[in-house]
This record gives structure tokens, C-alpha cells and sequence, in this order.
């Protein structure tokens, strides 16, 4: 049962992933270029995306635990189409801003669904919670993989015609939603009589309340929480900003599928640097181990503003890359290992992806009137400094929480 949960889970992980990152390592390039707009109004177009999520992430999450992970899931995925096509036909701020809206809420009702729906898989089939350490981060490994293949494929093409990659990740999104309804199997939401919408209503408010109730009385979650915050508050901007911040060193837009493919390799050395001393046996996945990548993003993303040429800035965001590609398994383990509440789980799991929202969007907000009033070198070295400060403020404070 194990090994066939393991594989629908990574089935659908490879269609999903394609979808999210089809149009990655062009997003920014897309909405200057075809959009018209400057960096400033870019990132100010795409924080609608982390707004949205914010407003409806706790609704859903517990709406996923009460109604089934398969349905929030299959839902999250025709958002998710939806809004994919409306950036293919989309041309000024606002078009951006309602498609970035439209993605946020089916990221609303995707973040931590499939997780959740799969750590329920494994602990009904008896696998013990300190077994998710390496299975998450063979994952992380996987998704790295599948990232880079299908960046690099969207803005290859992406040179014949700009739209092509949000099409293509539309079909993968469809597909994600279809095979999740055929291969998502919930016995028992299944198995449960049909409940009445007004009783179902008042379900996902309890839960909601309950789950929330559960996060905050758990320290550990809210470390979670406001680590990711802070981590998204940076990240977000070296994120978006590191196609124009390269551009200006490289020959054309189509030599971005190679730094993406770079990006992607450095995440999985990343993977590789937390997985293999698990492997080993050492007991890693704890805050002190969140801390030390959030130290080495942050010297990343500082560097890559500091040098002023393609090879050494270049040589320092993947530094970074590496540093958010460790934090992920570790993260996403940690995280799960501290829920004990099946019920409660994708509820607790969305007040993490709140952390990870309002982080961006007030990350985003800010730094892309520094990119304005001052330069985008300025912001990515604001970022890193930042994410260095949070991480030695709670360095210093772990043991009293």
C-alpha cells in the first residue's frame, strides 16, 4: 500500500510541478516585456497572487479537511488552469493582478492539500512520523528535477511565442486535476453519508478554529510560521528579480533556461547536503539546521548584489539557491512531524503557507519601492542582510522556545 500511495503521490507531484514552473524562469521577462510594466509594478502586480492567498488560506485548508484533499485538490487545479490562461491573454497591470488573484486562491486550496492527503496515506499504513524526514527529501530531490526539465522546455519556447508556456502549463494543470480525481483515494470522506451545506459549513469553521487554536499553542509551529515569513520576505525578491539583474550580462532571453538549470541544480545540491547526514543517521531536521540555510540564503542573496559581474554574482545566488534547497525538506519534515492531529492537519499546515504569503507580499511591497526609488542591488543586499539578522536574533532565543 506504502509503495503505491508513494507513487500516485509522486505522479501527481510531476504534473503539478510542471505546471508551477513552466512559465518560471520567464514570469518576470513576461510581464515587462509583453505587459509593458517596470520592475516596480511588476512585483506590486504579482503580490495580488500572496493577498489572495492570505485572505482565503485558512477557509480552504479547513474546507480541505472537512470536504476531502482530492476535491480541494482537483479545485485548486481548475484555479489554477484558469489563471494560467488568463496571464496568456493579459497585457497591463490590472489583467496581471486579477490572473495573480485567481492563481493565489487555487494555491490556496493546493498549499499542503497533497501533502497532507499523503503523510494521512503513510501513518494509516503504520509508517512512523521520523520516516518523513527522507521520504520529503527524496521528494525535494524529485521536484528539483522536474523544475528544471520543464522551466528550460517553457522559455525555449517561450522565444517562438511568448504565450506558449502558459498554455502548456493550462494542459498540465487539466491533467493534475483529472488523474488527482482517478487517483486521490479518501475512504473515508468516501465511506461518509453526505452531510447537509449548512452543517458543512459550520464543520469548517470549527475546524478552522480548532486547527488555528492548535498552531498557536504550539511553539514550534510558530517558529515555523515566522521563520518562513522571513525567509519569503527576502526570497521573493531575488526571485523575481534575478532575470533583469542577469540580463544585463547575458546575450539574450533564451540563455535564462541555463541559469534556471542552474538554479535547479544548485536546490538539489541543497537536498543533497541535508539528505545524505540523514542517511548517515544524524538527527538534523530541527530548527538549528532551518536556521544555518536561512544564514547561507541570506550571504547568497547579499553576495549576488554585491559583485558586479556575471561570474562571481552568478557563483552566489546559486550559493543561495543551495541555501533555500536544504531549507525545503527540512521544513516541510519538520513541519509534519509536529502535527498530530489528522484532522487538523492541512488547517495547521495552511497557518505555515500564511506565514509564507503575508512574508512575500509585504516583502515584495516594500522592496519594489527600493527598486524604484533606489536599485535593485540595493533591495537584494537589504534582503540578504535581513534574512542573516532573523536568522542570528532567533539563533539566540531557540532554546527558550
Amino acid at each position: 500500500m506504502v509503495r503505491l500511495v508513494t507513487l500516485r503521490y509522486c505522479f501527481l507531484v510531476v504534473l503539478h510541478y510542471c505546471a508551477v514552473n513552466m512559465t518560471s524562469a520567464m514570469f518576470m521577462t513576461y510581464l515587462t516585456r509583453v505587459g509593458g510594466l517596470d520592475d516596480r509594478w511588476a512585483m506590486i502586480a504579482y503580490a495580488a497572487y500572496f493577498l489572495a492567498l492570505t485572505s482565503v488560506e485558512i477557509p480552504t485548508g479547513a474546507g480541505s479537511d472537512v470536504g476531502g484533499r482530492k476535491n480541494a485538490f482537483v479545485l485548486a487545479s481548475a484555479f489554477n488552469a484558469v489563471s494560467v490562461i488568463a496571464y496568456a491573454f493579459s497585457g497591463n497591470f490590472w489583467a496581471f493582478a486579477a490572473s495573480a488573484a485567481l492563481g493565489g486562491i487555487g494555491a490556496a486550496f493546493a498549499n499542503g492539500t497533497l501533502d497532507s492527503w499523503f503523510v494521512t496515506q503513510l501513518r494509516r499504513a503504520g509508517r512512523p512520523k521520523e520516516s518523513y524526514d527522507l521520504i520529503f527529501t527524496k521528494v525535494e530531490l524529485f521536484k528539483c528535477l522536474v523544475a528544471g526539465i520543464s522551466g528550460f522546455i517553457g522559455i525555449k519556447f517561450a522565444g517562438q511565442t511568448m504565450q506558449f508556456p502558459w498554455f502548456s502549463a493550462a494542459v498540465f494543470y487539466i491533467l493534475t486535476g483529472i488523474f488527482a480525481y482517478m487517483l486521490m483515494a479518501e475512504k473515508d470522506i468516501a465511506e461518509r453519508a453526505p452531510v447537509p451545506l449548512p452543517q458543512m459549513w459550520k464543520m469548517v469553521k470549527q475546524t478552522a478554529r480548532d486547527g488555528v487554536a492548535y498552531g498557536r499553542a504550539n511553539h514550534k509551529i510558530w517558529f515555523i510560521v515566522t521563520t518562513v515569513a522571513a525567509l519569503y520576505a527576502t526570497v521573493m525578491i531575488p526571485n523575481l528579480l534575478w532575470q533583469p539583474h542577469f540580463l544585463k550580462w547575458l546575450p539574450g532571453v533564451e540563455s535564462l533556461g541555463y541559469v534556471w538549470l542552474g538554479m535547479m541544480a544548485a536546490n538539489g545540491f541543497g537536498v543533497l547536503v541535508v539528505m545524505v547526514p540523514r542517511l548517515l543517521g544524524f538527527e538534523m531536521y530541527d530548527r538549528k539546521t532551518l536556521l544555518l540555510c536561512l544564514v547561507v540564503a541570506g550571504i547568497g542573496i547579499f553576495g549576488m548584489a554585491l559583485f558586479r559581474d556575471l561570474e562571481n554574482s552568478l557563483t552566489l545566488f546559486f550559493i543561495y539557491q543551495a541555501g533555500r534547497g536544504a531549507f525545503q525538506p527540512v521544513n516541510r519534515a519538520f513541519l509534519h512531524r509536529n502535527i498530530e492531529s489528522e484532522e487538523l492537519r492541512t488547517t495547521i499546515s495552511s497557518m505555515e503557507a500564511i506565514g509564507h504569503h503575508v512574508g512575500a507580499a509585504v516583502g515584495l511591497v516594500i522592496m519594489a519601492n527600493v527598486v524604484y526609488f533606489v536599485s535593485r542591488e540595493v533591495a537584494l543586499m537589504c534582503a540578504g542582510a535581513f534574512l542573516i539578522v532573523f536568522a542570528a536574533y532567533w539563533w539566540r532565543r531557540r532554546k527558550r522556545c
